[in-house]
């Protein structure tokens, strides 16, 4: 799992880039001027949490003061519960919101995406990515598998993710502008399927559907899920593959300043005209499906 870290490691940097970037023409002397306020639920052990000294600690808090020590910026933590976070956050005061990891766990996702953007100051960012559509497929594969062997039916053991186009559509739908919804698939390998659940587990991505089983999965299903996933995955080291499919949003407030798209008409040169006036003998043009 280090390269979820890596991505986790990767989107904050850009967040204090970005912040920093904004200050780029200031000379600081001693001490840095410029303050980033980051709001974190410190209930995710061990991503953040309160500890004995009742401090903030946890892995984000310490890659926080990293990446803020390196980028030279002052910053503050505060303490806000996950629950209330929108709810109680005032109207357009913040620059930018960003999360990690965890959108895939909201149940009201147009809801979320609407308050973040009434959170926004003009010309703020919303930038998030999050578990898509083609996470886990192999694993969801083998337990649906095994399960309907066994049983004759199946229980839902895996949230439900949304894909590309339904998130970009999303942030359309709440108002962003300039919005873009990007997608990167990453696979994993794994000396077995048992390996695979236990890093899952690890990572608190396990069955939260209030729908679900409420009692134990029986061990027959388990090790016929771990014998399909072999049997259908399986290559030729004898390791097991795993599909984890991530989409990165961003947004921006709607702001007087950004770029617009020009006005119907407005337009000084024909493509027609332009196109017409290209030869294209000595292209290789490129096979287009559109589906």
């Amino acid at each position: 799992m280090k390269k979820f870290y890596t991505e986790y490691r990767v989107l904050l940097i850009t967040l204090l880039v970005w912040i920093g970037g904004c200050q780029q023409n200031t000379t600081y002397d001693s001490e840095p001027k410029l303050k980033v306020v980051i709001a974190i639920d410190a209930t995710f052990i061990p991503m953040s949490f309160i500890n004995s000294d009742n401090e903030k600690d946890g892995f984000e808090v310490d890659l926080i003061k990293e990446v803020a020590r390196d980028a030279g910026l002052k910053y503050e933590l505060i303490n806000v519960e996950w629950g209330g976070l929108f709810a109680g956050l005032i109207t357009k005061k913040f620059d930018l919101i960003i999360s990690s990891a965890s959108f895939h766990w909201i149940n009201d996702l147009p809801g979320t995406l609407v308050q973040a953007l009434r959170s926004l100051k003009q010309d703020g960012l919303l930038l998030v990515n999050f578990f898509g559509g083609g996470t886990l497929t192999e694993l969801r594969r083998s337990l649906l598998e095994a399960e309907s062997e066994i049983k004759g039916g199946v229980s839902p053991r895996i949230s439900p993710f949304a894909d590309l186009r339904e998130a970009g559509a999303l942030l359309q739908r709440a108002g962003f502008a300039l919005p873009v919804a990007d997608i990167e698939s990453m696979t994993v390998s794994y000396d077995s399927p048992q390996k695979l659940l236990y890093d899952l587990r690890g990572m608190g991505e396990v069955n939260a559907i209030t729908g679900r089983l409420k009692s134990f999965t029986s061990r027959k299903i388990i090790l016929l899920a771990c014998n399909r996933y072999r049997e259908l995955y399986e290559d030729s080291s004898g390791r097991i593959p795993a599909t984890f499919e991530l989409i990165t949003l961003t947004g921006w407030a709607p702001a007087s300043n950004q770029q617009k798209a020009a006005k119907r008409g407005s337009g000084l040169h024909s493509l027609k005209d332009e196109l017409e006036t290209v030869s294209y003998t000595h292209l290789t043009l490129p096979t287009i499906l559109l589906v």
